[in-house]
C-alpha cells in the first residue's frame, strides 16, 4: 500500500513561495485599496484642526470642606481619577455646546481629551476654514470655564450655607450657656466657671467658622470655575485630512492583509501538487524520477477536418529535438530509469498519470527518444486504446498499429514506423472493447514477443482513475512511471492512483513531474489538450478491429533474420518511414 499522506507546519520558506506563486492574488487587494483610499482622499474636502489647552483643578466644595469635616482626603484622592473623564464629559455635554454655538452662530462640535497623569484639558475642534477651527475651540473653551464657575458659585453658596448653619448651632449654645450663668443658682463655683469656659470654647469655633463665611465671599466674587486657558487655540496652515500618502499606506497594509490571508487560504484549499517537494512531503515512500519543464514542441496542423499535432523536432542527436533544459530533464529521468533498470532487469516501461492531459504520452516519446540516443533499441507502443494521441503527436498514419497486432491482422513491421532511430507503433484501429482485449493472453504474448526484440518497450498507457485499462497493462510492465502535471494534477489523484497500483501488485518505479515551472530560466510552456473519452472515429478507410484476438501461437511478429536489419535501418533514418 502506498504511504499515507503526511504534512507539516508551514515555515518561512514556504510562506515565501505562497507570496511568490500567488503574488497577483496578493497584489490585487492591495492595488483596489490603495487606489480607493487615494481616490477618496482626493476627493475629500480638506479639514484644518485647532486645539486649545485648559488647567483643570478639582472641584470647589471639596476644597473648602477638606479638614473641617465635609470630606477626608482618601475620598478626595479617589475622586481625582474620574475628574479628567467627568470634564471632557462637561466640555462635550449639551449645555455647553448650546452656549457656545449661540454665540458663535453656527453650530459646531468638539472633542475633549485628557489623562490620569495631568490636569490639561485639551479642547479639539475642526473645520474646512482653519481660522473658524480655532474660533469654535476658543468659544467652546470659554463657555465651559463660564459653565464651571457658575458651578463653582453654587458650590461656595451652599457651602456657606453649610458654615451659617454651624454658626447658628454655635449661637445657640452660647445663648444657652450665658441663660444659665444668670440663672441665681449657678452662681457658685466651680459651676460658674465651667460656663464660662465652655462659652469661650464655642465663642471661637463660631468665630472660626465665621470667617469660612467671609472667606467663601470673597472667593466666590473672584473664582474662575476651577478652570484656565493655558494655550489659546490658533490658526493651521497644513490639514489634518485627508492625507493621500497615509491614506495609501493604510490601504497598502490592509490590501496586503487580506490578500495574504486569501493566498494562505487558497493554498490551504488547494491540493494539487507543484513540485518535486510537494510529492516528498505527501508521499514520502514515493521516488521522484524527473521534473520536466514546460516546452513547446507539439505544434498544431489543419488536415482536413481534424487537428493533427506534429511532432516537430529537430534531429541533432545532441539535443533530442529538444530545448537545452527540456533534454537535460529527460537525460535526467533516463538515468533513474536506467538504474532502476540494472538493479531489477527491467526493460518494459509503462508511462500512465492519474487523469488525462498531464502529459503521458509527451512523455513517453521523449522518454523513447532520449533512451535510443544512448545507443538503445527502443520501441514505443500507444497501447492507449480509447483515446490514441502517439499517432497524431508523431505525424505518423494509423491505419495499422498495435490493436491489428493484437488480434493477428498485422506484424511489427506492418505496424511499427522508424522516427529518429526509434520504432513507433500507434494504436491502429480503435476496437470497442480496448479492456477486454488488453486483458487477453494475446495482448501478453505481443507484449512480451515486442520487449524480446528491444533493449527497451516504452508503453503508453490510458489515465488510471477514468479507466482501468493502465491496471490490465500494468501487468505486463516491469516497471510503472506516473506522470502528473503540475498546478494540475490533485495530491488525492495520485494517492488514488498509488493505490490502485498497489491492489494491482504492480510496481511503481516513481513519479515525473511536467510542465514545472523554472524561475529565472528560460520559460517553456508545454500543453495540449486531451478530453478523454472512448474515441468513436474510425481511421482511414473507415476499418474497425474484431473482438477476437488471433491465436497466441501463430502470432505473426518479426522473423529473427530480419531483426538486425530493421534495427540497423532504425539507426540511419531520422525521418518517419514505414518499416516496409
Amino acid at each position: 500500500m502506498p504511504a499515507a499522506k503526511i504534512s507539516k507546519e508551514m515555515d518561512l520558506g514556504d510562506i515565501i513561495r505562497i507570496v511568490r506563486n500567488r503574488l497577483p492574488i496578493i497584489l490585487l487587494p492591495i492595488v483596489v485599496l490603495v487606489g480607493l483610499q487615494l481616490a477618496v482622499a482626493m476627493r475629500a474636502t480638506p479639514m484644518y484642526a485647532s486645539s486649545a489647552k485648559l488647567l483643570v483643578q478639582a472641584g470647589s466644595t471639596e476644597g473648602i470642606l477638606t479638614g473641617i469635616g465635609g470630606a477626608n482626603n482618601t475620598q478626595r484622592n479617589a475622586s481625582i481619577g474620574r475628574l479628567m473623564e467627568t470634564e471632557v464629559r462637561i466640555l462635550e455635554s449639551a449645555l455647553v455646546a448650546e452656549a457656545a454655538n449661540k454665540s458663535l452662530g453656527f453650530n459646531a462640535t468638539v472633542t475633549g481629551s485628557g489623562n490620569d497623569t495631568s490636569d490639561i484639558l485639551t479642547v479639539n475642534a475642526q473645520s474646512d476654514d482653519p481660522i473658524r477651527a480655532a474660533q469654535i475651540a476658543n468659544e467652546f473653551s470659554a463657555e465651559y470655564i463660564k459653565f464651571r464657575r457658575g458651578q463653582s458659585i453654587e458650590d461656595f453658596v451652599l457651602a456657606a450655607k453649610e458654615l451659617q448653619q454651624k454658626v447658628d448651632s454655635y449661637q445657640l449654645q452660647i445663648d444657652k450657656l450665658v441663660r444659665d450663668s444668670e440663672d441665681p443658682e449657678n452662681q457658685v463655683e466651680p459651676f460658674l466657671s465651667n460656663i464660662q469656659v465652655r462659652r469661650q470654647l464655642l465663642q471661637q469655633q463660631q468665630q472660626v467658622f465665621q470667617t469660612k463665611i467671609d472667606s467663601l465671599s470673597v472667593d466666590a466674587a473672584l473664582k474662575t470655575g476651577g478652570a484656565s486657558v493655558i494655550t489659546p487655540a490658533v490658526p493651521t496652515t497644513t490639514p489634518v485630512s485627508p492625507r493621500p500618502l497615509r491614506s495609501a499606506a493604510l490601504g497598502f497594509i490592509l490590501g496586503a492583509m487580506l490578500g495574504l490571508g486569501v493566498a494562505l487560504l487558497l493554498e490551504t484549499l488547494d491540493t494539487r501538487l507543484r513540485t518535486r517537494d510537494d510529492v516528498l512531503q505527501q508521499f514520502p515512500s514515493t521516488s521522484v524520477l524527473g521534473e520536466i519543464p514546460f516546452i513547446t514542441d507539439i505544434a498544431k496542423r489543419r488536415s482536413g477536418k481534424g487537428a493533427l499535432r506534429v511532432f516537430r523536432g529537430k534531429s541533432d542527436a545532441t539535443d533530442v529535438g529538444l530545448p537545452p533544459i527540456a533534454a537535460e530533464s529527460f537525460r535526467s529521468l533516463r538515468t533513474s530509469l536506467q538504474f532502476v533498470s540494472v538493479q531489477n532487469g527491467m526493460n518494459v516501461i509503462m508511462i500512465t498519470s492519474p487523469n488525462p492531459g498531464e502529459g503521458k504520452t509527451t512523455t513517453a516519446i521523449n522518454l523513447a527518444r532520449v533512451l535510443s540516443q544512448a545507443a538503445k533499441r527502443v520501441i514505443v507502443v500507444d497501447a492507449d486504446l480509447r483515446n490514441p494521441r502517439l499517432a497524431e503527436y508523431l505525424g505518423i498514419n494509423n491505419d495499422v498499429g498495435f490493436t491489428d497486432m493484437l488480434v493477428g491482422n498485422a506484424s511489427l513491421r506492418d505496424a511499427a514506423f522508424i522516427i529518429e532511430g526509434i520504432l513507433a507503433v500507434p494504436s491502429g484501429p480503435v476496437p470497442p472493447n480496448p479492456a477486454d482485449l488488453l486483458g487477453s493472453p494475446m495482448a501478453k504474448a505481443v507484449f512480451e514477443k515486442i520487449a524480446a526484440v528491444c533493449d527497451y518497450l516504452v508503453i503508453d498507457a490510458p489515465p488510471v482513475l477514468p479507466v482501468t485499462d493502465a491496471s490490465v497493462i500494468a501487468q505486463y510492465a516491469d516497471i510503472s512511471v506516473i506522470v502528473v502535471r503540475s498546478k494540475r494534477t490533485p495530491s488525492h489523484d495520485l494517492e488514488r492512483t498509488l493505490e490502485t497500483f498497489a491492489q494491482a501488485n504492480a510496481p511503481v518505479a516513481g513519479v515525473v513531474i511536467n510542465g514545472v515551472e523554472f524561475k529565472r530560466r528560460r520559460g517553456y510552456r508545454y500543453g495540449y489538450g486531451y478530453g478523454y473519452e472512448y474515441d468513436s472515429r474510425s481511421t482511414k478507410g473507415g476499418r474497425t478491429v474484431s473482438a477476437a484476438p488471433a491465436n497466441v501461437n501463430s502470432l505473426p511478429l518479426i522473423p529473427e533474420q530480419d531483426v538486425e536489419e530493421i534495427w540497423a535501418e532504425a539507426a540511419g533514418i531520422h525521418t518517419a518511414q514505414h518499416v516496409r
